[in-house]
């Protein structure tokens, strides 16, 4: 196997990036024009929406969004000071801290859902069928590590 792509990969990799820029602006801008958060902020609401009580250990979260640990911590911070979550010392590690989501939180992300599933069927349901759709799951899970 050679170490450089075929021209086909490289052409795969630009409508890869082109499609992902495309779709995240068209979410971004919506989020915006509603006047809700951005969407890592969404992204983060449904991590510890999911993760109930307990919370999530900021390693935990990190790996999750696949954030750098800085950005979690400054993404964390800017949603404690907005309400929408709570950090705590971790009670098995002093060092580490859990996060949860308040009553805010789950209101506020729930609240954004709608204009981001509009968002989304703009971005990728107007262009693909559900069986396009389907199979572009597939092709993509071949290129990302964790599936």
């Amino acid at each position: 196997m050679s170490d450089r792509p075929s021209p086909n990969a490289v052409s795969a990799w630009i409508a890869l990036v082109k499609a992902h820029q495309a779709a995240m602006g068209t979410v971004e801008s919506a989020l915006k024009e509603a006047n809700f958060p951005p969407l890592q902020w969404y992204d983060v609401l449904l991590e510890l929406e999911r993760a109930e009580e307990a919370g999530l250990r900021l390693i935990e979260l990190e790996e999750k969004l696949l954030l750098k640990q800085y950005g979690v911590s400054r993404l964390t911070a800017r949603l404690e000071e907005s309400g929408l979550i709570e950090r705590k010392k971790c009670p098995d590690d002093r060092r580490g801290q859990v996060a949860t989501i308040t009553r805010k939180g789950i209101d506020v992300r729930k609240a954004m859902w709608p204009t981001y599933s509009r968002a989304i069927q703009k971005a990728v349901g107007v262009h693909l069928t559900d069986k396009q759709a389907e199979s572009l799951v597939g092709l993509l899970g071949k290129i990302d590590p964790r599936e």
